[in-house]
């Protein structure tokens, strides 16, 4: 299976206060291993720690990346654009 977002594609993510991270929502994460990371969230516990998902075979595994606290969430990914749907007029 090949990913869902890959290099080079666009993102338009949101976030607010009051933002609750739900089961299956693509995320942007700041992950104190990896970095700014882009996953699907798995699972969520009592305390606010969620369990990441690749969309591939080939992505860092759930055991690999663990629990990271929903305060390392930058946003919910609202908007996916491929790369290859954007087209770049040139100026006359």
């Amino acid at each position: 299976m090949s990913p869902k977002i890959c290099n080079g594609d666009y993102v338009i993510s949101c976030k607010w206060p009051s933002m609750k991270v739900t089961r299956g929502m693509i995320v942007i994460v700041d992950h104190p291993r990896f970095g700014k990371i882009i996953k699907r969230v798995k699972q969520r516990n009592n305390v606010g720690a969620l369990l990441l998902t690749g969309e591939n075979s080939q992505s860092t595994s759930t055991e690999q990346l663990g629990w990271v606290h929903k305060k390392e969430v930058y946003g919910r990914v609202i908007l996916h654009l491929k790369r290859k749907q954007i087209t770049h007029s040139s100026p006359s």
